[in-house]
């Protein structure tokens, strides 16, 4: 048997995986499976505290992001430095920070793309910022 682990990946069965709810009547966790929330017409649970009926939002899938980013290319560093308005590396690091809260990379080109249109800046953190404060739902 081999003690390197090279690559080593998930399987594609999340059903035992849970997400965290908050009771919003007396802040009670509650741990929902995966399995439950994506059942059609909803899940409800009633809360062990204070008798508050949950009814979580449904859950469609769960993807998984890993955290390696490659480093930028020769070219995507030239192209940012001439490039007017928001560059290609800013987008990337926007990017790689909206998708582990789960926003699919469209979404994130739309938002960030509104984001820059206001800023008028390349700053990726203040890009986010002002993302998630006005679009993030």
């Amino acid at each position: 048997m081999s003690t390197t682990m090279k690559d080593l990946k998930p399987t594609n069965d999340f059903s035992n995986i849970s997400l965290k709810y908050v009771c919003p009547e007396c802040d009670y966790d509650h741990w929902f499976f995966l399995s439950d929330l994506q059942i059609e017409g909803g899940y409800r649970r009633v809360c062990d505290v204070c008798q508050n009926i949950l009814e979580p939002d449904p859950v469609d899938t769960v993807e998984i992001i890993y955290k390696d980013r490659p480093a930028p290319t020769k070219v995507e560093m030239v192209e940012s430095v001439l490039q007017e308005g928001l560059n290609t590396m800013t987008l990337n690091a926007c990017k790689h920070t909206l998708r582990t809260f789960g926003y699919y990379d469209k979404d994130i080109e739309d938002m960030i793309q509104q984001s820059y249109e206001y800023l008028k800046e390349n700053d990726a953190t203040a890009l986010v910022k002002y993302a998630i404060e006005n679009f993030g739902g």
